[in-house]
């Protein structure tokens, strides 16, 4: 099953205007209910000024995913965000989904839902396990993390009614009109500190020229096609160790929800482990729809449905 925000319209700042068809994805229906418009994806319950490199609201990014392994052996344990887009589906990177899945059962990996402050789990949160990580086919063979991209599908579905006012997933797009967008990275990773907070922090991302990645990034090698460079040049604000399969969030125009438009995938670091260095490479999701498309048709009960965004003359 799938829901859908159906046809509103933005003007994006570039002379278009876009007739959105924003969606979620779900695998089942709840009853006997078939497909039906779903009102709510991608809206921040708290609009506030986004200052770089400082901590969320709670509430603030209810699509917001936490993914936290650890070896029941030697206790070590890997930790990435994601994004929730369905009711049984997160979006992530690759090479999150890879190291969790070549070391560690499926059972060893927990995914929180609605999570603000990581020492605390409370009665907005929800945890589930995971029963597919599907990692896309071309990862790494076309260079140094290509094609970075992983869904994973939980091991129940989440009831998205209402109910919990910290749960919503966020809409997909296919909009490649990216510039005049406001585009901010969530995650807990580490900080320019050198330390991992506790704490969601957010900051604002600006979309960088695609040159300016294809410069910096000669060795990956940056693949404008299939990537995204965002961050603010010689500033200090970017994504780290820890971020990695977090989304790129991205807004249409003022009043248009919220889009994972990037998948936090990698970036410059120094000596110390610090990250340094903007601008951050990003998985460049509409890229990769039919690709999201496949897998889900795959291995969801229902057949899910796509709208696209496109511009009106």
């Amino acid at each position: 099953m799938f829901y859908y925000m159906d046809n509103p319209q933005f003007n994006c700042g570039t002379g278009h205007v876009y007739k959105e068809s924003l969606l979620f994805l779900s695998g089942k229906a709840f009853g006997d209910e078939q497909w039906k418009p779903w009102p709510k994806c991608g809206n921040s319950t708290i609009e506030k000024k986004i200052m770089n490199g400082v901590a969320a609201e709670k509430g603030e990014w209810p699509w917001m995913v936490r993914l936290l392994s650890c070896n029941t052996i030697n206790k070590d344990c890997t930790d990435c965000g994601g994004s929730l887009i369905s009711d049984e589906w997160v979006l992530t990177a690759a090479h999150c989904a890879k190291n969790f899945t070549n070391r560690i059962k499926y059972d060893d990996i927990t995914v929180y839902l609605g999570d603000y402050d990581s020492r605390v789990y409370d009665k907005n949160e929800l945890k589930r396990s995971i029963i597919e990580s599907i990692i896309h086919e071309d990862y790494e063979k076309n260079g140094y993390l290509s094609d970075d991209i992983a869904l994973l599908k939980l091991n129940a579905p989440l009831y998205l009614d209402g109910i919990h006012d910290y749960l919503e997933p966020i809409c997909l797009s296919n909009t490649t009109e990216l510039v005049k967008s406001k585009c901010v990275a969530t995650g807990w990773g580490i900080t320019t500190e050198a330390y991992n907070p506790y704490i969601l922090q957010k900051a604002e991302l600006p979309i960088v020229d695609d040159n300016v990645c294809v410069d910096k990034y000669k060795d990956s090698p940056y693949r404008p096609n299939k990537q995204l460079c965002a961050g603010i040049l010689n500033q200090k604000n970017s994504t780290c160790s820890g971020d990695s399969g977090g989304p790129l969030n991205c807004k249409l125009g003022l009043n248009g929800p919220w889009m994972v438009t990037g998948i936090a995938s990698y970036g410059n670091k120094d000596a110390f482990g610090r990250c340094v260095s903007p601008p951050s490479v990003f998985t460049r999701v509409s890229a990769y729809l039919p690709w999201i498309e496949k897998i889900m048709k795959k291995y969801s009960t229902e057949k899910p449905k796509f709208n696209y965004v496109y511009p009106i003359e």
